[in-house]
């Protein structure tokens, strides 16, 4: 569903940002769980519907770069296309 980057360098950050399916992201009181598709805060997930979640996952698989409005449409309204 979501295309990862294929080849991508470290960011300043220290992330890894080549994204694999099944990872987990850790930033403040929250968790992604990529694997799951689930966002929790302080150990209980957090609801946002899947077209949002999907965005955080392609925000995460991204890191410091710009994501193309292609990919921003795709992901987070795929009936606009």
């Amino acid at each position: 569903m979501l295309p990862f980057p294929r080849s991508r360098t470290a960011g300043a950050n220290g992330v890894t940002p080549l994204m694999k399916p099944g990872a987990l992201f850790a930033f403040g009181p929250c968790v992604l769980d990529t694997a799951e598709r689930a966002l929790s805060r302080d150990r209980e997930e957090v609801f946002h519907g899947k077209p949002h979640l999907a965005l955080v996952i392609l925000f995460t698989s991204w890191p410091g770069e710009v994501i193309p409005s292609d990919e921003l449409i795709d992901t987070g309204c795929p009936e606009w296309r």
